[in-house]
């Protein structure tokens, strides 16, 4: 079975974006921050915190989405070469 190098490619760059996008924002940094925050005595500081925190997290949530659905493209990309072999042959190829 021959799989295209650069579908292998493009996952392992996913993997890594999705470890990095994943350690960036940990339950241990969203607490430690909101810790921070409640710590915190002046009101619109808190509020600026929590304001931060909260659009890292959308952030973060937009990235992870960006990366499923490269994923679910890359996945029906390999579905697709890999119905055309089992219906084909190599001679496609």
């Amino acid at each position: 079975m021959f799989i295209d190098p650069n579908a292998t490619d493009a996952a392992i760059k996913l993997g890594v974006s999705l470890a990095e996008v994943t350690a960036k924002n940990s339950v241990s940094y969203v607490i430690n921050k909101r810790e921070k925050a409640k710590a915190n005595k002046d009101r619109e500081l808190v509020i600026r915190e929590y304001d931060e925190l909260i659009d890292k997290l959308i952030d973060d949530n937009r990235e992870f989405d960006q990366i499923a659905r490269s994923y679910k493209a890359l996945y029906e990309q390999i579905e697709i070469l890999l119905s055309w072999q089992r219906d084909f042959g190599q001679a496609i190829l």
